[in-house]
């Protein structure tokens, strides 16, 4: 027992003089800070070193111009102490919250032809909210084909959109694209009614327009154009085949084997799932309300925009006709062809009215 006592004194002695010296050193820092605020109270305090001034600026970001930086480093002149404090605050306030003011979000917007791909970016372009607008079209010359392989188009939008400043808003024409799973990056699109759209798209096909998204160039119409009824009836490929039967759900199926099967309760229930993971997808006949749900999903980047939409003269030709896509589209086609039509593309109608119905869900929990 005698033996073990001294060892028992020794190490409560190292445990007392560690706590010691742990409170003495945290004294000392506080009393540090507190002398360091003391004196950058002073008039007569030093400003603050050139490289540092985006720091301590009343707003986020410095604007300083060239001849205030010269003057600062050719001759340092006295602060105001009420100007130094508020210096303080705004530096303690930008170094704390430095995450939370770092915005790096992306909202990608699909579009499928003919259901407001023009309509939705030119009012998004008018906000103010985005830093950077850009788009994937068939003529971006560095974007990879269709053919290219999954993973590199997943390789190049990721890159894209890494090195784009943001907050980001991308437009995309190009038929699927990859679904990014990242919490900053917001998908976003629009469908419309699929056999309105198919009229519509013959129409624009066979009056001049070029804008013939069905086929491609070798496989288009050359003859003398024939009314959308005798086409389909005549079963040709622009107004009967199957790439009409699935030609919305083709812009959401992610490539998978599912999404090239002949079977094509395969692609749909692809594309309903790839849906899912949007945050929004509207239809071009409940525009205004689309317009008001990503208002509340995303204020941040779309505030304004219904109002925009209800106000700016450049949009009145859409709202006067309820849509690109009216009634006048139905009335090139009987009645009767026009349910034959409905039945012979169900692929596009089942995906047409499974996200309506998803839409629908989501804007009773949001939009009131």
């Amino acid at each position: 027992m005698s033996s073990q006592a001294p060892k028992n004194v020794f190490k409560v002695g190292l445990l007392r003089c560690a706590l010691n010296c742990s409170i003495t050193a945290l004294i000392l820092s506080i009393a540090s800070i507190i002398i360091a605020s003391y004196a950058l109270s002073f008039s007569n305090v030093l400003p603050v070193p050139v490289k540092y001034v985006g720091f301590f600026t009343d707003t986020k970001s410095a604007n300083i111009e060239k001849n205030l930086i010269d003057e600062l480093e050719e001759e340092p002149k006295p602060f105001d102490s009420r100007r130094v404090r508020r210096m303080q605050e705004s530096f303690l306030k930008n170094f704390f919250n430095f995450r939370k003011t770092v915005d790096d979000t992306t909202v990608v917007f699909l579009s499928v032809p003919l259901c407001g791909g023009d309509i939705f970016p030119g009012l998004v372009e008018k906000l103010p909210h985005f830093r950077h607008v850009a788009e994937f079209t068939e003529q971006y010359p560095a974007l990879p084909n269709v053919s290219d392989t999954w993973s590199e188009m997943r390789t190049f939008m990721r890159d894209f959109i890494d090195k784009s400043p943001k907050p980001l808003f991308l437009y995309i024409e190009r038929g699927s694209v990859p679904i990014i799973e990242d919490k900053n990056i917001h998908y976003v699109s629009l469908i419309c009614d699929p056999v309105k759209r198919l009229l519509e798209n013959y129409r624009v096909d066979h009056l001049g327009d070029d804008l013939q998204y069905v086929l491609p160039p070798k496989q288009r119409m050359r003859t003398k154009p024939v009314s959308f009824e005798t086409c389909f009836h005549q079963k040709r490929p622009e107004c009967y085949g199957q790439g009409v039967q699935s030609f919305i759900i083709q812009h959401f199926c992610d490539h998978k084997t599912s999404c090239l099967s002949s079977n094509l309760n395969k692609p749909l229930n692809a594309s309903i799932q790839t849906a899912r993971k949007f945050k929004a997808i509207g239809t071009l006949e409940q525009f205004p309300l689309f317009l008001k749900f990503i208002e509340k999903e995303l204020p941040t980047y779309f505030s304004g925009i219904s109002q925009l939409f209800v106000r700016d003269d450049d949009f009145e030709a859409f709202r006067s006709k309820n849509g690109p896509l009216g009634e006048p589209s139905q009335a090139n086609v009987t009645a009767q062809t026009f349910r034959t039509l409905q039945q012979h593309i169900w692929p596009d109608y089942g995906f047409y009215w499974k996200v309506r119905q998803m839409f629908n869900v989501q804007t009773l929990k949001t939009v009131k």
